[in-house]
């Protein structure tokens, strides 16, 4: 009798099932680092826009304005500084201030509000106004 030499089909299916087994890890990671890198892409895309929106009211504040709407790519953002605390110092001619003026300093609660509740956050400013008495 002569020996026959390849693979029976156990064997084969074993191996198959190994194979597939692998596999099916190996998409399952890879899928899930998809997942994560749009994930982190839209962190740093949301990021960048908090800082556009962000300099473009800090702009807007210091020309004196103290609400508005600004657009973002296809998002709309309206804003809004309400005065928390306001105090007046008086400077001394030690202080880099004439004595005949005043500093009014103020604080700002900056609301922002987006079309998603997502959107929403808010942040505080100061605004300095040296005036004459």
């Amino acid at each position: 009798m002569t020996k026959q030499s390849g693979l029976t089909l156990i064997e084969v299916l074993i191996a198959s099932l190994i194979l597939f087994m692998v596999l099916g890890v190996a998409a399952s990671f890879f899928q899930q680092q998809v997942l994560v890198q749009r994930q982190s892409q839209r962190y740093v895309q949301l990021a960048a826009q908090q800082n556009n929106i962000l300099n473009r009211i800090q702009f807007s504040f210091r020309e004196g304005v103290n609400e508005g709407e600004i657009i973002v790519g296809n998002s709309k953002y309206n804003w809004k500084a309400t005065a928390v605390v306001k105090r007046s110092q008086y400077g001394g001619a030690g202080e880099g201030f004439s004595t005949q003026s005043s500093r009014i300093v103020t604080l700002y609660n900056i609301e922002v509000q987006g079309e998603t509740a997502s959107a929403n956050y808010q942040f505080r400013l100061v605004r300095w106004n040296d005036k004459a008495v």
